[in-house]
């Protein structure tokens, strides 16, 4: 799947387990699209880099902004009060992005263990932003097992999985990306009306 179609999945799942008020679910948008993005740093054609960059920085800057608010007016989303773990977290999610920069595409990024290792970095800076950033994350793992070519799910093992039911720049891509970008709206004003 493109990079905009991960994105937006990643969003709407994490949009759909939010509780229903706008904080979470606009947080959960930010980091579920960030985490939908976050196992593609492993691409290296440079369109496609560019494409990733720019949705990772999206969500990335979201999620940013999200956190300052939170502290400028106690949303009650913010950064985990422990300083040494905020900075653990966030220099274990570099050391985790460089290698996966690092490796083949649909590798080591695309595995149950780098959604644990990611998560686990996001989870010690935010405690209450990484459940979203996982559910981001596994969508995108998701997604790509439906593609014609596998990913190492089970990494560092060499067999990659996949289903074989669409292509990434298919149908299924655009109607995924469509569906999500429509449905994201629907979903977040019915959350904000039941508020």
């Amino acid at each position: 799947m493109m990079s905009k179609t991960h994105l937006c999945v990643g969003a709407l799942w994490a949009l759909a387990i939010a509780p229903n008020n706008p904080i979470a679910c606009t947080a959960a948008i930010a980091m579920g699209g960030f985490g939908g993005v976050a196992p593609d740093v492993d691409i290296v054609s440079l369109k496609s880099k560019n494409d990733v960059l720019v949705c990772q920085l999206t969500g990335l800057i979201g999620a940013a902004c999200l956190l300052y608010a939170s502290k400028l007016f106690d949303f009650g989303i913010g950064l985990n009060p422990n300083e040494e773990e905020v900075w653990m977290g966030g220099a274990g999610f570099v050391f985790l992005y460089l290698i996966g920069a690092w490796t083949n595409h649909r590798s080591f990024t695309h595995s149950i263990l780098a959604l644990f290792l990611f998560t686990v970095c996001v989870n010690l800076i935010s405690p209450s932003l990484a459940v979203y950033f996982a559910i981001g994350y596994l969508s995108h793992l998701m997604l790509d097992l439906l593609n014609r070519r596998g990913i190492q799910l089970f990494f560092p093992l060499d067999s990659r999985i996949c289903l074989h039911l669409c292509y990434a720049k298919g149908a299924a891509n655009r109607f995924l990306m469509s569906a999500s970008l429509i449905t994201i709206p629907i979903l977040f004003a019915a959350k904000i009306w039941v508020w």
